[in-house]
């Protein structure tokens, strides 16, 4: 027999000693009780007695077993077949146990606090360890072929240290090889004797399946007596976002609030926690309900850095999957107006704007200050990037429009927090309604809407909102559009031209509350297109982008330089690039994520990304699998129920059910 929870077993002696203790340290006095000297009522008080001495003895047993059962039911007992002698001989024979561990770029998804492939390789190792000594196991690790494993002969204990030092490479999914490998294992004919299980530990992608068309029974070496089970995860990340640390009023305390999205509503966070000097997190207070999706909680005093937080940074966690966010280049510099403070908390326009201009210092340097600096923002021809618009005043309105006319350049994003169809008309005459709900995704983005930036090399109809302002019919130009819940199209990004200067306005903002632009992998890309297109010399960056695995140009407008161009990945490697035909030829990467280059004084950025075509970022779980699902809350106890035998914690607490009843039945009799 083997347990889920082995320190459970420590609750069986003390459900056997808690019951006792009072009556041992709280013995009442023997009662007296006076009567004549009747001899008939001595005799019948006499008997009455026996009984009643006999009584409390045994339905403190009854409760005594009846804890220790409910204890032990607590250990997640797991009955192997061998350990019952009445079984049939097939019931005791040993196993042959087959691991598919994969390590495609889904299983980086985020999950429970870390990722899908650390919970399937922690649940490799508990299958592994659970064997028994006359067990046989293989670990198969595979993507879109077999990447290691495929046969038997090593222990389960070397077995589960090469599972848990494995890690998820940037290959797609395809379930055929790997099945393929794990039959002809446990068709070898070497044990007949054998039970043949096979644990496929892997999200269930649905593009995996795109050769197996036919199922598992027309690959080589299938029999139907093979055990099959896999893991069940859900088909969306699920991840939390804490706005900043807010007084409601003068006198009033702190409030933080969270949020979290659709795929995180099952288990919401409990309790907030908060930002410490040095970067330590600590617990904060819990949280309180506001809705479906946020809660809000009343901190004692204001945290040092004005930061809260409800689980794992949003760039790292949602998106990781399918991009690794490198380093944005950019040779403008700006000047970013935010709400404060000074360190934003995750999950606002300005926390992620810190984010893309702390990965790679601008050439020109960039300023961030408040939004009461707009009044003294009238100076100065270079890029204004507006974190959420500043409430209107006079004099801001008057410095906005001075800049815009002398031929300045703004970025500007909506808040979530505030109204902003004043502002939006006051500072660039542009007629909104809203803000408006819904469910809006990005529409089909044309090529040419930006100098520089290719939607095609991204997957930008992952962009989501659930609210925007409409902007009116005016003077501006959409760029790129959102569909709405009917189909109908509304404007994302429009450029709108006041006096000499122009303004570009994203009507979603930049907010998770709002959009998840800022944590999708164009994000950098387009914000440096902006950038670029707003800087003095009014060349773009050269953007361009390939597949992992597949070569790529980048465009240049000038004569190149004698020292060729110098291409930067996200880890810090740096190649030389060659120049031929108007372009930089630039080598097949393996690395995806957002790579800078830079060729004389020229810079810009190049985006490696994933094969999109195959649909493994798409994140899309299979509707049916030709095996078991285990869910992946409890992986660990599923497979160890799939690998090893029978789960009995049910008769245990069945047991304890009943002898609990018959001590109350018991206590209830009259004598």
């Amino acid at each position: 027999m083997t347990f889920g929870r082995e320190w459970a077993l420590w609750l069986v002696p003390a459900a056997f000693l808690l019951p006792l203790l009072p009556r041992l340290l709280l013995r009442p006095p023997r009662p007296e009780v006076r009567f004549g000297a009747m001899l008939l009522l001595r005799e019948a008080l006499a008997r009455a007695g026996a009984a009643r001495r006999g009584r409390p003895v045994l339905a403190l047993l009854l409760r005594c077993l009846g804890a220790a059962s409910a204890a032990f039911a607590f250990s997640e007992p797991v009955l192997d077949g061998s350990s019952l002698p009445f079984l049939p001989a097939a019931g005791r024979a040993p196993s042959d146990v087959v691991i598919l561990l994969d390590k495609s770029y889904s299983m980086r998804t985020a999950f429970a606090g870390g990722d899908r492939f650390s919970l399937a390789a922690e649940t490799a190792a508990a299958a592994l360890r659970s064997l028994g000594p006359g067990d046989r196991a293989a670990l198969i690790l595979f993507d879109d072929e077999v990447r290691g494993g495929a046969e038997w002969g090593a222990g389960p204990a070397e077995l589960a240290r090469l599972a848990l030092s494995a890690r998820p490479g940037w290959g797609v999914t395809d379930y055929r090889p790997a099945l393929e490998a794990a039959f002809a294992l446990l068709s070898d004919g070497s044990r007949p004797e054998a039970r043949k299980k096979a644990l496929v530990l892997s999200d269930g992608a649905a593009d995996g399946f795109s050769r197996m068309r036919d199922g598992p029974s027309a690959l080589a070496g299938y029999s139907p007596s093979f055990a099959l089970a896999g893991l069940d995860f859900p088909e969306a990340p699920a991840n939390y976002w804490a706005a900043g640390v807010k007084r409601a009023g003068p006198g009033r305390a702190p409030e933080a609030t969270v949020s979290w999205n659709d795929a995180a509503r099952s288990s919401p966070p409990s309790r907030i926690s908060l930002c410490a000097p040095g970067g330590t997190i600590l617990p904060g207070p819990r949280l309180r309900r506001l809705g479906e999706a946020s809660a809000s909680a009343v901190l004692p005093a204001e945290p040092p850095r004005g930061c809260a937080a409800a689980g794992p940074d949003a760039l790292s966690a949602d998106d990781r999957s399918y991009y690794a966010f490198g380093g944005a280049a950019s040779g403008a510099g700006a000047l970013v107006l935010h709400p404060g403070p000074e360190s934003p908390p995750p999950g606002g326009a300005a926390y992620f704007l810190r984010k893309y201009f702390s990965s790679r210092p601008s050439s020109r340097g960039t300023v961030f200050r408040d939004h009461g600096s707009l009044a003294a923002a009238g100076e100065g021809r270079g890029p204004l990037v507006l974190a959420g618009l500043p409430p209107f005043s006079p004099a801001g309105a008057a410095a906005l429009g001075r800049r815009l006319s002398e031929g300045g350049t703004v970025i500007a994003f909506v808040s979530s927090s505030l109204p902003q169809a004043g502002e939006l008309k006051s500072y660039f005459g542009l007629s909104a309604s809203g803000p408006e709900r819904g469910a809006f995704r990005a529409a089909d983005w044309p090529a040419d809407a930006l100098p520089g930036f290719l939607p095609s090399a991204y997957e930008s109809g992952r962009v989501s909102a659930s609210s925007l302002y409409r902007l009116a019919p005016g003077p501006y130009e959409t760029l790129l559009e959102f569909a709405g819940p009917g189909g109908e199209k509304v404007p994302a990004l429009v450029r709108v031209r006041v006096g000499a200067g122009l303004a570009y306005v994203w009507t979603a903002g930049l907010d998770l509350a709002w959009c998840d632009l800022a944590v999708k992998p164009l994000f950098p890309g387009l914000f440096s297109a902006l950038l670029e297109a707003a800087a003095d010399d009014g060349y773009g960056p050269s953007g361009a982008g390939a597949a992992v695995g597949a070569g790529g140009a980048i465009r240049y407008l000038h004569p190149p330089p004698a020292g060729g161009a110098e291409l930067r990945g996200p880890s810090g490697a740096v190649e030389r690039l060659r120049y031929r035909a108007g372009a930089f030829e630039v080598p097949p990467q393996e690395e995806p994520g957002l790579y800078s280059w830079r060729a004389g004084g020229e810079s810009g950025f190049y985006a490696v990304n994933l094969d999109h075509s195959t649909g493994e970022s798409r994140l899309l779980r299979a509707s049916e699998t030709p095996w078991t699902r285990l869910p992946a809350a409890s992986a660990a106890e599923a497979a160890l129920l799939f690998i090893t035998g029978v789960g009995v914690r049910p008769v245990f607490l069945l047991l304890a059910a009943l002898l609990l009843s018959a001590e109350v039945l018991l206590l209830g009799r009259r004598p």
